[in-house]
């Protein structure tokens, strides 16, 4: 089915607005009913958390798109959340009524139209795919001031087992379509981190993109088979293709009934070297389907969606429950939890830290602790709390010195005198650690090991700040290479120096997750990867097929290398 996008109807007036004060203030009742739209998705928790709204608006109202699993909404709604209340997009919509007399609808348009080129003109494809949440939120903000949905031109409904063609497609898009009838996603333009190609994944819908030259109306209708591990669209027009692929279809149903079959076992080699497979999650409603998947562990919670939508930071009761709860789910099960990471990417407008020519270098996670102090104890004092519910480690983000892991851990035993003193229940032992994603951590980890019980390789950070390369940045994504030789040596040397200390240290970033690195992480000589739940299975049985021993040899042979081609 081709779907190909379309913009404001025609028929729709975007200049000579008669009366500005009225469309400004049908612009501002937009903003707030899908803001509160929003909030409410976010606070709603449970299966349809973070479902994006349906489109909020005194007329009729337009379809809004279907529910949406926590693990992914969250982020992305708290992402749309932040565009609509953002200061400056609202003030630009006012000022294109004001001063050119533009409607409601034709300054959304120009919002949408600005923002989009400006993220489009960076240079870096994480932020060109940005433009569609942007886009996304405008498409609610005009569907509400119109009463009708703006969306792309295309069929209301799929046939069943429908693959969708579409030059770019948003995430509230996506949501619209009756996804038990979509079987596959194409599209000419997206990245493999766009919030659109995120969501098609995780719902387990084949998606191939950046596909040119597409005969879009000689497909319509034809048999083709849409394989994403390949990344090729193929035509199912001879019977060889067709017997490949049904092939195929076999091998992979088996693959999945094995990785079913061995995700409720310990994560373990061929030889029988332990390493544990832990989840990522964002709440505490993920912990429950992270075990089922069949997670060690939660190795990483971050909590930065308890902070993000809201106007004031949570107070310790509510972060307190949020924590006891993903503890109990654990049922005695290790639970590693991140406390704050704001900054960088993740702007928390209530604590008002201003715009930064590099945010990445400046003020985020651990280097924020000191301005916000009060926070901080709030938090503590919550994780302590829960940590009288089950097994919990506090990890700390972004330490890169000595002197910043003696301070969290000052504060950490502060926190526990107050509460000692006051008869309140806590786990006395419970360890914390640091996220080493910052190069200086790496060469400190003996040293911080005198004040900190574990690590966890944020592999995400630690590379791209290793190998100054931004990894949404198309030009140099070249140099953001896991296998890079130089970067394998500082995996090793975290490694290596955690055990000489009887550390335990983790890994958490996406290469966890791919398999394709699973042999070089193997020989690391890690305690645990955590990876996000739907991987676990498939983490879990390739491990079987490795054994550790061969996996150590290779990856003194990926540290002895020149280049990763090597």
């Amino acid at each position: 089915v081709a779907w190909r996008s379309a913009t404001v109807p025609p028929a729709v007036p975007l200049d000579g607005a008669d009366d500005v004060e009225a469309e400004i203030a049908l612009v501002d009742a937009a903003i707030e009913g899908i803001t509160a739209a929003y909030d409410a998705a976010l606070a709603s928790g449970g299966g349809n958390a973070g479902a994006l709204p349906s489109v909020p608006s005194a007329r009729p109202r337009a379809r809004g798109p279907n529910p949406l699993t926590s693990l992914e909404a969250r982020g992305i709604v708290s992402a749309h959340r932040a565009i609509a209340r953002d200061p400056e997009f609202r003030e630009r919509i006012h000022a294109q009524i004001r001063q050119r007399r533009r409607t409601a609808a034709g300054a959304i348009a120009d919002a949408e139209s600005y923002y989009s080129a400006m993220l489009m003109a960076t240079g870096s494809e994480l932020l060109h795919e940005r433009a569609l949440d942007v886009q996304d939120v405008c498409r609610f903000l005009l569907a509400s001031v119109l009463g009708h949905d703006v969306g792309p031109a295309g069929p209301a409904d799929f046939p069943p087992d429908a693959v969708c063609l579409a030059d770019v497609l948003t995430p509230g898009q996506l949501l619209s379509i009756d996804r038990s009838r979509l079987r596959g996603l194409v599209l000419t333009h997206g990245g493999p981190t766009s919030h659109t190609v995120i969501l098609a994944r995780s719902f387990g819908i084949p998606t191939v993109v950046g596909v040119e030259g597409l005969d879009w109306a000689g497909l319509e209708g034809t048999d083709i088979v849409v394989d994403g591990e390949l990344g090729i669209v193929a035509v199912l027009d001879t019977e060889p293709v067709r017997r490949y692929y049904g092939m195929e279809r076999r091998r992979v149903a088996e693959r999945q009934a094995r990785q079913r079959k061995l995700s409720s076992e310990p994560g373990l080699t061929s030889d029988g070297c332990r390493i544990d497979v832990a989840a990522n999650i964002s709440c505490a409603e993920e912990a429950a389907a992270a075990f089922e998947a069949g997670a060690d562990g939660i190795g990483m919670f971050r909590t930065e969606m308890l902070f993000v939508h809201r106007d004031r930071p949570p107070g310790e009761d509510e972060q307190f429950e949020q924590y006891r709860a993903a503890l109990v789910a654990a049922r005695s099960r290790p639970v590693i939890i991140r406390t704050l990471d704001a900054g960088g990417d993740k702007d928390v407008p209530y604590l008002a830290l201003g715009r930064e020519d590099n945010p990445f270098l400046g003020r985020r996670g651990v280097r924020l602790y000191p301005d916000f102090i009060d926070v901080v104890r709030t938090q503590v004092r919550a994780l302590l709390r829960a940590s009288a519910f089950g097994r919990l480690k506090i990890i700390v983000p972004m330490i890169a010195a000595v002197e910043e892991a003696r301070w969290v851990r000052g504060v950490v035993e502060e926190e526990k005198s107050r509460l000692a003193d006051s008869g309140v229940p806590f786990d006395g032992a419970v360890e914390v650690g640091a996220m080493v994603e910052v190069p200086s951590a790496a060469f400190l980890v003996e040293e911080m090991s005198e004040v900190l019980d574990f690590f966890s390789i944020g592999s995400n950070d630690l590379l791209q700040y290793f190998v100054a390369a931004d990894r949404g940045n198309r030009a140099v994504r070249a140099l953001y290479d896991p296998l890079n030789p130089a970067f394998v040596r500082i995996l090793q040397k975290v490694a290596r120096d955690a055990r000489a200390r009887s550390k335990w240290v983790a890994l958490c970033g996406e290469i966890g997750g791919d398999v394709r690195y699973l042999p070089m992480l193997a020989g690391l000589g890690l305690n645990e990867i955590s990876v996000v739940p739907p991987a676990v299975p498939e983490v879990k049985a390739a491990l079987r097929d490795l054994s550790a021993s061969s996996c150590r040899s290779l990856a003194d042979q990926l540290a002895m290398s020149a280049t990763a081609a090597e």
